[in-house]
């Protein structure tokens, strides 16, 4: 069981009405581990936790990779992990460490895009990522010796208060295989959320976006045919490739599904890079939310990597995701109108 200790510090327009916030939320050199090279796919929840002497804080909790070790043979794109910081404001923001550093079992080589969903209780939440092995030598595994895992879960849980302004998480539970396996070589960034008694997780296979179901977050089917398709929205946003979907409700019985689209011209010459959405009743027929909120072409950057969150009523919007700037990964947000951070919902359809 790793223990985190948060504590409080001292507080230092785009498409569709996104604005894009002033600076980074976080930079590779704010980090406290790694290369401290590049930091991205964001995910957000917010906790709410009340300290010794009562006074309740909104706490924003953000899992992130970073790269933790250069190229080598058996692990061709670097070693990666994930971290996880922290807010008490929304916009000044606190590394806490690793959490799941590379290293073990079937994410010898990678741990990467992970995303984050409540478990229900207010205190508990699981977190997934992508997981890649280095295959060489390899004999026999419970998971196979194909260098393309799966997706790895841990889970966090709130501990207590450990003084004013100060809190207690532990990790625990790391699965010891992946909870999805059988995936395709280019599969990433897993997203989740809980709606009508299962956990529903959407994911990038290159091209396209494919969605599975299970009751438990400890084990999900291998997947299927897609349920998105790339190349056939009306304004050809997403021609060649749709990328880190990010999954999440717009009402007890409504969904809405938020993914980048790239335009290539050609391969791998990027022609331009787009965000739109996704509607569904169903989790299996989707329609194109018709206007896309950000275009490289319009605003002169890239998201990279896409966490959508809501706020309120479910229908203001904050956008964590990865833009490149200077040649380096950074973490940024852009939101539409009275988007609040104390009050981002957590995935869990009402």
């Amino acid at each position: 069981m790793l223990t985190l200790f948060l504590s409080t510090v001292a507080l230092a327009q785009s498409n569709n009405a996104f604005r894009v916030h002033t600076g980074p939320l976080l930079q590779p050199s704010d980090l406290s581990w790694g290369l401290q090279s590049t930091i991205g796919s964001p995910a957000v929840i917010r906790d709410e936790a009340t300290d010794t002497v009562g006074t309740t804080y909104d706490i924003l909790l953000m899992v992130y990779e970073t790269q933790t070790a250069g190229t080598s043979d058996g692990c061709p794109v670097g070693e990666w992990g994930v971290g996880l910081a922290y807010s008490f404001d929304g916009t000044n923001w606190s590394d806490a460490g690793a959490i799941v550093p590379p290293g073990d079992k079937y994410y010898t080589c990678v741990a990467a895009h992970p995303s984050i969903v409540s478990l229900g209780t207010g205190t508990d939440w699981a977190i997934f990522f992508k997981a890649e092995q280095d295959p060489t030598g390899c004999t026999s595994t419970a998971w196979g010796c194909d260098r393309y895992t799966g997706v790895g879960r841990l889970a966090l849980q709130y501990v207590g208060s450990t003084g004013p302004g100060s809190f207690e998480y532990s990790l625990t539970d790391t699965a010891v295989e992946p909870v999805m396996q059988s995936v395709a070589q280019d599969m990433g960034y897993p997203s989740v959320m809980y709606a009508a008694g299962n956990y529903h997780m959407a994911f990038a296979q290159n091209p396209d976006v494919y969605i599975v179901s299970s009751p438990f977050t400890t084990l999900f089917s291998a997947p299927g045919a897609p349920v998105i398709t790339a190349g056939t929205s009306a304004s050809g946003w997403e021609d060649d490739e749709l990328f880190s979907p990010s999954i999440l409700c717009h009402t007890s019985t409504s969904f809405k599904l938020y993914a980048g689209g790239r335009d290539f011209d050609p391969y791998p010459t990027l022609d331009n890079q787009s965000t739109g959405g996704f509607s569904s009743t169903d989790l299996t027929t989707w329609t194109e939310i018709a206007d896309d909120y950000h275009n490289l072409k319009d605003d002169g950057f890239e998201v990279r990597h896409l966490d959508m969150t809501t706020s309120g009523t479910g229908n203001r919007y904050g956008a964590y995701h990865t833009r490149r700037i200077g040649g380096t990964n950074e973490v940024w947000l852009s939101s539409t109108n009275q988007f609040r951070w104390y009050n981002i919902q957590d995935k869990r359809c009402p």
